[in-house]
C-alpha cells in the first residue's frame, strides 16, 4: 500500500499543476470557482485516470470506470468551488482545499472502488 501511496502522490503533483493551471485560465473566463474547478478537474482527473491506471494500480482503461472516476471527482470539484463562491473565498485557498481533500479522498476512491478489481 505505501508504494501505491507514493506513486498516487508522484502522478498528484503532476494533476495537481494541470489541474491549478487550467483553474486560472477558466476563472480569468467565467469568474466563477464552482465552474472552474469542475471543469479544470475534469481536465486533470482525465489526465490523473490514464496515468493512475497504469503507474499506480497497474489495471485497465475502461469507460465504466473513467465515468465513475470523474463523476466521484467531479462532486467533490463542484461543491468545493460553489463552498469558494459562496463564502467569498480567495481562489487560492479554494485550490488549497480542494487539493487536499482530493488528495485524500481521490486516494481512497481509487483504491477501494474505481480500481478494486485490478488490485494485483
Amino acid at each position: 500500500m505505501q508504494a501505491k501511496f507514493f506513486r498516487y502522490a508522484v502522478v498528484g503533483c503532476g494533476n495537481t499543476l494541470v489541474h491549478w493551471l487550467c483553474f486560472a485560465v477558466l476563472l480569468h473566463l467565467t469568474r466563477s470557482q464552482a465552474i472552474s474547478n469542475l471543469l479544470a478537474c475534469l481536465i486533470a482527473a482525465s489526465f490523473s485516470f490514464i496515468m493512475n491506471a497504469r503507474f499506480t494500480f497497474q489495471a485497465r482503461l475502461s469507460g465504466r470506470k473513467y465515468i465513475a472516476f470523474l463523476a466521484g471527482m467531479a462532486g467533490i470539484s463542484f461543491s468545493t468551488g460553489l463552498a469558494g463562491d459562496l463564502c467569498a473565498l480567495h481562489p487560492l485557498f479554494t485550490l488549497i482545499i480542494f487539493s487536499v481533500i482530493c488528495f485524500v479522498l481521490g486516494f481512497l476512491y481509487s483504491s477501494y472502488f474505481v480500481f478494486r478489481s485490478d488490485a494485483p
